[in-house]
């Protein structure tokens, strides 16, 4: 998540976390959106890492030696997939309350929407994968929305 809320202006490579759409990556992760020029935003947490965790479980199964950091990171696949979860829910309850506003409702409420993007901004300025500030950050995030 440290610097990988990025709005789609920055085209630089994020750590994962939660990432600005890069073309037309949070269609792809239903993430949804508008076309009012505001940040889209998907998770990025790397297919890899799922099939690092899938192939590490099955060599240690089969008694073969794995890295210690791939082993370290499949011990955590519980952790990762509640915050991915998390943060795809928290995605999708932003989208798909931006989605039931109208122009004139979006402009009423500019403010407020600029001020959820500031609560989202801290969770990619701030936070990565292993960070512990995760939960609170979705549930600041998800009562802000």
């Amino acid at each position: 998540m440290s610097d990988s809320l990025r709005n789609n202006s920055q085209k630089t490579a994020t750590p994962p976390g939660i990432s600005p759409n890069p073309d037309a990556e949070a269609e792809a992760q239903g993430a949804g959106g508008d076309d009012s020029g505001a940040p889209q935003y998907y998770v990025n947490f790397s297919p890899e890492l799922t099939e690092i965790i899938t192939e590490t479980k099955y060599l240690e199964q089969l008694g073969f030696m794995v890295p210690e950091l791939a082993r370290n990171v499949a011990l955590q696949e519980e952790k990762f997939s509640r915050y991915v979860d998390g943060l795809k829910r928290m995605l999708a309850r932003y989208y798909d309350a931006l989605a039931l506003l109208n122009a004139a409702e979006m402009q009423l409420l500019d403010d407020h929407i600029k001020d959820l993007q500031r609560v989202l901004r801290a969770g990619y300025k701030r936070l990565n994968w292993n960070s512990l500030g995760i939960p609170d950050f979705i549930g600041r995030w998800s009562h802000a929305i």
